[in-house]
């Protein structure tokens, strides 16, 4: 039972660490000047998003600290 065992294990071991070099590390770019917005964000939570937004915009989003779910990615 054993040999059958590590071979998947190996190959869910690759398949994993394919997957994590294909992934893009997570980043985070928010620019707020004269009253424009500049935000590019790789695969960080909507929670860091709006941290950020608060720290520098000096604003307070009522509920984002309960917010929940998966890293996303977009740019405006």
């Amino acid at each position: 039972m054993l040999k059958h065992i590590l071979p998947a294990a190996a190959a869910f071991t690759l398949a994993a660490s394919l997957a994590s070099a294909q992934a893009p590390a997570p980043a985070l770019s928010l620019v707020i000047r004269d009253g424009k917005v500049t935000l590019k964000a790789e695969q960080v939570s909507l929670r860091q998003i709006l941290a950020e937004w608060e720290r520098q915009g000096q604003v307070k989003v009522v509920g984002a600290d309960k917010l929940v779910g998966a890293p996303i990615t977009l740019s405006f």
